[in-house]
């Protein structure tokens, strides 16, 4: 009987192979390199793309499950690959609740397409009924980057997060949850023009206020602007600690609301368990 990972291997080129077999360490992070020590081109996107959505892997080894599809999403990044955005996207719902670091490294590793992201995360996020948390919160944080680092774009990726916080997901898990990181990326965007209908998501109870505080709050925040944040936050840093000499660094906020997400997404998966 023929062993079934010989088998797997022979499924794709063998150029891809060694992403199988751990012959390569997952947190290389000069992936360039990988990629020509193994003549990995553009031409193997539709091979890459397979792998992220081979179900069959988890049979082998759980192991192979999640290293052979995250190099493979690196390896679409590097090589520029935007045709392969949506499959990207899919990937992170697929193991960013048990694997963290997808859900860590990917929102930087996905900075790289820059603005050519917001088609496809305009699609992901408000027309794929398959959507989940993890990419969804991935997708509000990749549009935060986006349009803070370029202004030119802020104003469709504030339309994105509005458009989806105004429409009902009844279907989502941990709606509340979801729009809460949709709120907290409003604010950081200053969308001043969002707040009628951040205040209606609210007044219908559906966003967690954990992850970004409640409606006056959030209206105080957006009043505020970014040195308002700025200064308030120093104003609690320097109350706080009175003897406190040096410059406070600000956290990054979509570090901060990552690490929100993550502890939410436990206490939805401890609370399920304890209702079966």
């Amino acid at each position: 009987m023929p062993d079934p990972l010989v088998t797997k291997l022979h499924e794709y080129p063998p150029e891809l192979q060694g992403f199988l077999i751990r012959k390569i360490d997952p947190t290389d992070v000069a992936m360039v390199n990988v990629l020509e020590r193994c003549g990995v081109t553009r031409d193997h996107a539709p091979a890459l793309q397979q792998m992220i959505a081979d179900e069959a892997l988890r049979k082998l080894d759980e192991g192979y499950f999640w290293q052979g599809p995250f190099l493979a999403s690196l390896a679409l990044c590097t090589l520029d690959s935007v045709e392969s955005i949506p499959a990207l996207l899919g990937a992170i719902d697929r193991f960013g609740e048990d694997y963290e670091f997808w859900y860590e490294v990917f929102p930087d590793t996905l900075e790289s397409f820059g603005p050519r992201l917001l088609p496809p995360l305009a699609d992901h996020i408000l027309t794929n009924p398959s959507a989940q948390i993890t990419s969804l919160q991935v997708g509000f944080t990749m549009l935060e980057q986006i349009g803070l680092k370029w202004p030119e774009h802020r104003a469709e990726c504030v339309d994105i997060l509005t458009r989806f916080l105004q429409t009902r997901h009844e279907s989502l898990k941990d709606e509340d949850v979801v729009n809460g990181s949709a709120v907290s990326a409003l604010i950081d965007l200053d969308a001043i023009e969002s707040a009628a209908v951040i205040e209606a998501a609210y007044a219908a109870d559906r966003v967690d206020e954990m992850m970004c505080g409640n409606w006056p709050s959030v209206k105080e925040e957006l009043a505020l602007g970014p040195e308002g944040r700025e200064a308030k936050w120093k104003q609690a840093i320097e109350h706080t600690f009175p003897n406190h000499t040096s410059q406070p660094r600000r956290p990054d906020p979509a570090k901060l609301v990552r690490k929100q997400a993550r502890a939410a997404r436990k206490q939805s998966r401890k609370s399920r368990k304890k209702s079966r």
